[in-house]
């Protein structure tokens, strides 16, 4: 299973990376990564996630791998401020 991460400006995406899932704990870890990488310089205040489970007021289990995928808990770990 895999994470894909992206940056978005003006609509078009700028840079994107794939990660895979089972190298990290958490969707923070692997964003973090992300960000410190490929995305180093950009410190983006809003995430819009699409995750493979039900998704119940933020958070969801994923069906295929053991993340739990919390948008306040993204938020904070990320210095966000809309995580969707």
């Amino acid at each position: 299973t895999n994470a894909r991460f992206a940056l978005l400006e003006g609509g078009d995406v700028t840079v994107s990376e794939t990660y895979a899932v089972a190298d990290y704990a958490s969707p923070i870890e692997a964003a973090r990564d992300f960000l410190s990488g490929p995305g180093a310089g950009h410190a983006p205040k809003q995430a819009l996630i699409a995750a493979a489970g039900p998704v119940e007021h933020g958070w969801v289990a994923l069906t295929n791998a053991a993340w739990i995928v919390d948008s306040q808990r993204i938020a904070r770990g990320l210095a966000m401020t809309d995580v969707q």
